[in-house]
């Protein structure tokens, strides 16, 4: 099994008008090392190419994709 951990994607509730301020996502950006939200086509690519014949050796790992955010908290 393999687990794909995200955090911080950027999702249409966050951009609509009853979403979160520009200010509040600006300082979570500012907390990522990329400096900027992750886009759900970039877990939606690592999804496929995990499904594909390309990865068949691939087993058993956790992919963090969130930017390097877990790794400078750290």
């Amino acid at each position: 099994m393999t687990v794909i951990l995200d955090s911080h994607v950027i999702i249409s509730a966050l951009l609509s008008p009853a979403g979160h301020p520009a200010e509040i996502i600006r300082r979570w950006e500012s907390g990522i090392p990329s400096r900027r939200l992750g886009k759900p086509e970039e877990i939606g690519d690592l999804v496929c190419f995990l499904a594909s014949e390309k990865a068949d050796y691939i087993t058993g790992v956790t992919v963090q994709v969130d930017g390097g955010y877990v790794k400078c908290t750290m």
